[in-house]
């Protein structure tokens, strides 16, 4: 049964209801409110009943009901950030994140090149060049996990969630060849429905893939929706059965200050626009930039550096042979 809290305006706010006294509760003519408004304390359905006695002595002759539901949307994520690629299902997590100045969950940009095929992470793992085979996998790499429940008797015929945030679409990535360059679409994350290691699809949840945007892009990059709105719950993995779906959050691009990124979820329980739930978190997207410098202390550029997963790179301070102009470099 759902708990809910009835507020009128007079002695007091608070209106008790029969699931509190036995027998309800009595309101003079004088002091009753008239208007009534209803929180929700927990998911499920009750309902409220109103009678009336017209003049004290009759008894209740007349009465009313109103079937009242709570749904609950719970948006999670490892908030205190002690459980790195797991998840943290602590309530107090939640309160933490809503206090100023948090950075919510804390993820690396993914730009490493995991498994050494020449590909850094946010253009790995999901066949963005068909004909090449490194495309399909990127080994290694991990995803920090996000899951959002929906609570109560939702109907998922109707439902719709709309998602809000800075989503790069991995149809924009892009590569110059000429040194090979590597470059992501606009936005600074991505939402997907498998881990990284997994063969992602990079087309949208609705078009069959993986990736479940919260905005939408045009061909150029240009913001044409500022969210994206699922009204086929199941194309999300939601069913009857398994009303709690997990996720999979990518960093794209570093933050600039703690939190501000954040992933802003919505919920309409009927389809009709009426988006009575929401529930926002907040990332914090870290960059970690490993720069070499020569025995002279002079840095070296970043078109000399090796970018194929090469984790030392000897650079000498002059080479007048030519044979290693960018150094020696030692490979996992």
């Amino acid at each position: 049964m759902a708990q809910v809290d009835q507020w009128g305006v007079d002695h007091g706010d608070w209106v008790q209801i029969g699931d509190r006294i036995a027998n309800g509760a009595i309101y003079w003519a004088t002091n009753a409110p008239t208007t009534l408004y209803v929180e929700g304390i927990a998911p499920g359905q009750t309902s409220t009943k109103v009678s009336l006695d017209p003049d004290g002595r009759s008894g209740f002759i007349s009465s009313d009901q109103v079937l009242v539901t709570v749904l609950e949307l719970d948006v999670d994520v490892d908030n205190e950030n002690y459980s790195g690629y797991a998840m943290n299902d602590d309530p107090a997590a939640d309160i933490t994140a809503d206090k100023p100045g948090v950075p919510g969950k804390i993820i690396g940009l993914n730009s490493f090149d995991y498994d050494g095929d020449g590909i850094p992470g946010y253009a790995d793992g999901f066949n963005a060049i068909p004909a090449n085979p490194d495309f399909l996998t990127s080994y290694g790499d991990q995803f920090a996990p996000l899951t959002i429940e929906l609570k109560g008797p939702i109907d998922l015929s109707k439902a719709k969630l709309r998602l809000s945030y800075d989503s790069s679409d991995p149809w924009l990535v892009t590569r110059d060849d000429s040194p090979p360059q590597w470059k992501p679409g606009p936005g600074s994350l991505r939402l997907w429905t498998t881990n990284a290691a997994v063969t992602r699809k990079m087309l949208a949840v609705y078009d069959g893939g993986n990736y479940v945007p919260g905005k939408i892009r045009g061909p150029s990059g240009n913001t044409v929706f500022d969210n994206a709105v699922y009204g086929n719950l199941a194309q999300l993995g939601f069913t009857a059965e398994n009303p709690k779906v997990t996720f999979y959050l990518e960093g794209i691009a570093p933050s600039g200050s703690l939190g501000d990124k954040t992933i802003n979820v919505e919920l309409d329980p009927d389809g009709q626009e009426h988006w009575v739930a929401q529930e926002e978190i907040a990332v914090t997207i870290l960059q970690v930039n490993i720069d070499i410098a020569r025995a002279d202390e002079t840095p070296v550029t970043q078109d000399l550096k090796y970018i194929n997963g090469s984790i030392v790179q000897l650079v000498p301070t002059n080479n007048p042979s030519g044979l290693y102009p960018n150094g020696i470099f030692l490979h996992r």
